[in-house]
């Protein structure tokens, strides 16, 4: 355990890549749910992980591997963009943690809308100039939506509905497929 000076926070080392992965409310749900969001979390972080390199490895590298007629209308849409795919891909990602560390640091309805609206405005304002492709702003969407859907590291939920529950302290995931799952008929927790 490593506690330091003038932090809140204390660190549980060693830490295995499985723990990284589990939540604290998942030792409140039943087994199938818990293990299924878990699937959803590891399979979030590899996509948000190897998405974009994918891409930029298989329309800068090797366009012979796609279907003839998807290469076609990658490269249509790719037409007017100024930049390589690589310094297009580390542009957008650019510009996509900047947008996410600017609603971080704003009063949470606020940097959530300015999220979504930045994103908007900048990837279609993106597109327009040329800057980026119509591809290259969906994968960065994908690769911003998976990499949020990790397990929370402190603090409580940000779903107001969770924490609405008398007596639900949910410290957990900050993907959210639904309301938490429960089998019909069952008791519930």
């Amino acid at each position: 355990v490593i506690i330091a000076d003038t932090t809140p926070f204390v660190l549980v080392l060693p830490a295995t890549f499985d723990s990284l992965f589990h939540s604290p409310e998942d030792s409140y749900d039943r087994w199938f749910p818990v293990n299924l969001l878990r699937w959803v979390r590891f399979l979030a972080a590899a996509l948000s992980l190897t998405i974009p390199g994918l891409y930029v490895a298989l329309v800068a590298y090797h366009p012979g591997i796609l279907p003839t007629e998807f290469t076609l209308r990658l490269m249509t849409s790719r037409e007017g963009v100024a930049f390589p795919v690589l310094v297009e891909a580390l542009l957008m990602q650019f510009f996509l943690e900047l947008i996410k560390e600017a609603g971080f640091r704003m009063p949470s309805p606020i940097g959530q809308t300015f999220g979504i609206v930045g994103g908007l405005i900048l990837g279609d304002m993106g597109v327009r100039a040329g800057l980026v492709s119509e591809a290259m702003v969906i994968i960065v969407a994908i690769t911003a939506v998976d990499s949020g859907c990790g397990v929370a590291a402190q603090g409580p939920s940000q779903h107001a509905d969770d924490d609405a529950a008398p007596g639900n302290a949910r410290l957990g995931s900050q993907c959210v497929l639904g309301p938490r799952f429960h089998l019909p008929g069952a008791a519930r927790p």
